[in-house]
This record gives C-alpha cells, sequence and structure tokens, in this order.
C-alpha cells in the first residue's frame, strides 16, 4: 500500500510541476559557477555507461542473476525512454540540439538501478537515494530538464526496476 501512495504522489507531483516548469528552472539554472560543476559531476552518474558500471559494483557484492535484472531494467528504463520522448515530443527548456525532454532519461537510468543497489548495499539506501536526487536535480540546474522531466524519468525508472527486482525471485 506504501508503494501505491508513493507512485500516486509521484504522479501528483508531476501533474503539478507541468505548470510550473519554466518558472523553476527559469530560477534555478546556471546561478553559480561552483554549482554548475557540482552538478556536472553528478549528472554524469545517470550516464548509461556509468549506470552500467555501477552494476559492475553489484556484481562485486550480489550474485550474477541480480545484475542480469539490473541489466535488464536499465535496458527496458532506455527503451521506454525513447519511446515516451516520440510520443510526447516536449522540446528542452533551452536548444542544446538533442533529442526531447519528456522523461529524463538520466533519471529513469539511475533510478532504474537503485533497487538493485539498495538491495546489494542496503546500509547506504539514503546515501544512493541522494545521489538519485542529485542526478535528477543536476538535470534542471543544468537546463536540460524541466521538473516534471525529472520526476516522470525517477518514477518511470524506479517503477521498472522495483516491478523486476520484485519478480526476481
Amino acid at each position: 500500500m506504501k508503494k501505491i501512495w508513493f507512485y500516486l504522489s509521484g504522479l501528483i507531483l508531476m501533474v503539478i510541476s507541468f505548470f510550473y516548469d519554466r518558472e523553476i528552472v527559469d530560477f534555478l539554472v546556471g546561478r553559480n559557477e561552483i554549482f554548475i560543476y557540482f552538478f556536472s559531476f553528478f549528472t554524469h552518474f545517470g550516464d548509461w555507461f556509468i549506470a552500467l558500471i555501477i552494476i559492475g559494483m553489484i556484481y562485486l557484492k550480489a550474485d550474477k542473476k541480480t545484475v542480469y535484472y539490473s541489466c535488464l531494467s536499465l535496458a527496458i528504463s532506455f527503451v521506454a525512454v525513447q519511446l515516451l520522448k516520440i510520443i510526447f515530443l516536449i522540446e528542452r527548456p533551452f536548444d542544446f540540439g538533442t533529442s526531447y525532454s519528456f522523461p529524463s532519461a538520466h533519471a529513469a537510468a539511475f533510478f532504474s538501478i537503485i533497487p538493485f543497489l539498495v538491495k546489494s548495499f542496503n546500509k547506504y539506501k539514503y546515501l544512493i537515494f541522494l545521489v538519485g536526487a542529485l542526478v535528477a536535480f543536476s538535470r534542471i540546474y543544468l537546463g536540460y530538464h524541466y521538473l516534471s522531466d525529472v520526476i516522470g524519468g525517477a518514477l518511470l525508472g524506479y517503477f521498472i526496476g522495483d516491478i523486476i527486482i520484485k519478480n526476481e525471485s
């Protein structure tokens, strides 16, 4: 029941944020050069190849089945994000000449492996979620995404990872 409230509140927050996306981006983007460097570091934790390296860390701690399912979660998230970008066709806050904005692939990638990271490194779960939040926030701060994009990507990735880890056994 807690998971239903988690996903429902996330969806509600995402829908509400659609109305304030531009104002949030205008307030946050590029305010401080030190923060630009800080968030540029964290944004790369959502890169697909970095996520694969993190899955390699899971391999050192967990069984091969968990690694397989975390790769599956990452792959399904990648496909789902690309399909949703084509369906919604939402432009990025600033023209970077790249793909569409919704949902955030970086947020989806990192959040899709969070259930497996928490399973393998449970005593660091708060740190794992903090890094996920920094990845998501970095995408807004650097001007690549709106708040609704990162919430949507995080929810999508975590949902996929959550379903796969529940069916892993």
